[in-house]
Order: structure tokens, then C-alpha cells, then sequence
């Protein structure tokens, strides 16, 4: 009777570290500050002389930028991002909406026909736009 009970818990045990290891990419991701703007820096450099400047600009900006990444149940993805305006202003919002899909370890999101290539680790998401323009790194909430 010990060996049984004993057994069914082990069993249920790992039952539950495998559902847990299953789990989907679903959530809401916010923008890694810290991550995306070392990835920035790193491209500003690279960058001519003459681009630097406006991407000092865009750096500048960002850390009052928010942004997140939903993916949702069924393939759809909502992407937030507000900024503050350059004249002082109210700070502009936008949301977006399209579709992802996950094959393996990455996730594709694709909205208003720009892709965006994303490498799943854990609970982060390290994208990069279709054209090389954009890297961007999301945490999971």
C-alpha cells in the first residue's frame, strides 16, 4: 500500500514538471530596458558618424518609452508602445495587432506585414526585425 501511494505521488510529481516544462510562449512580454539599449548602443557604434547622432537622439528617448508584447491563445499578438512626445506634449500611444506562430524555439510575429523573429529562452524574448533593422529584447511579466 506504502510502494502504491509512494508511487502515484512520484508519478504525479513528474506529471507536473512535465505539464510546467509545457508550458506555451502565451503572455505579455515588457521591453527589457537594460537588454535592448546595450543591443542599441552596440548598433548606434557600428553606425556612421553622421547616424550617430540621430540614434544618441533615439537612446536618449528611450528609457521613457514603454512597450510590450502580448501573445495570445490562438496566434494573435497585441504590441503597446508609448513615447513621449518631442514638443512636450501628451505622450503619443500606439497599439498594433497582427499574428504569431512558434516553430521550435523561435517565434515569428508578424504585423501589418513586417516580421519580427524572436528567440524563446525561458521567459525572454530576443527579436529582431525581418530587414536587420530592429533588436529588441522582451521579459516575460
Amino acid at each position: 500500500m506504502k510502494t502504491t501511494v509512494l508511487a502515484r505521488s512520484a508519478s504525479f510529481a513528474v506529471a507536473l514538471l512535465l505539464l510546467s516544462g509545457c508550458k506555451g510562449p502565451e503572455g505579455v512580454y515588457a521591453i527589457d530596458k537594460d537588454e535592448t539599449k546595450k543591443t542599441l548602443e552596440a548598433e548606434i557604434a557600428k553606425a556612421p558618424a553622421e547616424q550617430q547622432a540621430m540614434g544618441k537622439l533615439v537612446l536618449s528617448l528611450f528609457d521613457q518609452m514603454d512597450m510590450s508584447l502580448e501573445l495570445k491563445k490562438g496566434g494573435e499578438v497585441e504590441m503597446k508602445m508609448s513615447m513621449p512626445s518631442p514638443t512636450g506634449g501628451e505622450p503619443k500611444a500606439e497599439t498594433k495587432k497582427g499574428t504569431w506562430t512558434k516553430d521550435g524555439s523561435t517565434v515569428v510575429v508578424d504585423s501589418d506585414g513586417k516580421k519580427m523573429s524572436c528567440a524563446l529562452d525561458a521567459a525572454k524574448l530576443t527579436c529582431e526585425a525581418s530587414d536587420k533593422s530592429q533588436k529588441l529584447v522582451f521579459k516575460k511579466n
